[in-house]
């Protein structure tokens, strides 16, 4: 095939060159199997041959774990099989999250898929952009390492590898599963190191994590000096959340310089916050509560009922 176009309403896209081989069975016309080349092939390109020739890639072009898809992008030294393999480079790639039109643009990774799952192994030289609703300008982030997508029935399970994201000083290290929480999972650990709350607040809001975890909602301004987290998913009504009662973690952090709600006011703050078994608990080593000055206090937080504070 030479310059195919392929258009949905004003949008036009057009692939060069493609090279495709088709076998049939013995003594039919059914084909048998199928396999595609391409030196450069735009996304709804790509969208259209996979539907055509590959449906089990298609389904991953498509639609990505927790409501997130594939919108844009080009693929170069594209190979695509029937049998579910493919190959490709992709640069300029674009995903969109339905629910509330997040994005992450500017991707390049080197994909690959075969054994039913999908690997992208990212690309660190250039910056990605993150686009959160309510938030006016996009975010630029370093990300590397590698992320696997797994066939499976309604929650497509994702394997972290070391994956990294990175903005200034800031680094967050990602590595484990996220699955739907059934069977024996490896935990979701995050290693953090100087990660201000705009990282975290971005980290939290693609992982759709913002309702999770309360206390890191109220506070106002801070940073995490170091810590991890371990986290072991669950599905709720159809949702894959933190669950909680098996996840734990350790947060070294600085700055803080308020916390809002109806809890004791916190201001130039630092020490460590910990949760386990639902519960999470600041201990204090500096700072102010109020008028109060600190110098060692804690403030638990247990999974149902108010705040205490002990100074």
């Amino acid at each position: 095939f030479s310059d195919l176009q392929v258009t949905r309403g004003a949008r036009l896209e057009r692939a060069p060159k493609l090279l495709a081989r088709v076998s049939f069975e013995p003594g039919s016309i059914r084909v048998a199997h199928t396999a595609l080349d391409a030196d450069r092939v735009p996304f709804m390109a790509a969208e259209f041959i996979a539907a055509l020739l590959a449906p089990r890639i298609d389904q991953h072009l498509r639609e990505l774990p927790d409501g997130w898809a594939a919108t844009a992008g080009e693929l170069r030294s594209v190979r695509i099989d029937s049998t579910g393999k493919f190959r490709a480079q992709l640069s300029g790639g674009e995903i969109t999250r339905g629910t509330d039109r997040a994005r992450v643009a500017d991707l390049a990774a080197t994909i690959e898929r075969e054994q039913r799952q999908l690997k992208l192994r990212f690309d660190p030289a250039g910056p990605v952009k993150i686009f959160l609703p309510g938030v006016e300008e996009p975010r630029a982030l370093r990300l590397e390492g590698e992320l696997a997508l797994h066939d499976t029935a309604v929650h497509p399970g994702l394997t972290f590898m070391a994956v990294k994201l990175a903005s200034g000083e800031g680094t967050l290290d990602a590595n484990g599963e996220w699955h739907d929480g059934r069977g024996p999972v490896k935990p979701l650990t995050l290693v953090m190191s100087q990660v201000d709350r705009l990282l975290l607040d971005d980290v939290w809001n693609l992982l759709a994590l913002q309702d999770e975890l309360p206390r890191l909602a109220d506070v106002q301004q801070g940073h995490v000096v170091a810590g991890q987290l371990q986290l072991v998913p669950e599905v709720i009504d159809g949702q894959r959340r933190v669950d909680w009662r098996r996840s734990r973690g350790s947060l070294a952090v600085a700055n803080l310089t308020s916390l809002t709600g109806e809890g004791p006011q916190l201001a130039e703050a630092a020490g460590k916050l910990e949760f386990a078994r639902g519960n999470t608990q600041l201990r204090l080593t500096a700072g102010r509560i109020e008028d109060l000055k600190l110098s060692r206090a804690r403030i638990d937080w247990p999974r149902q009922g108010e705040p205490r504070l002990q100074a």
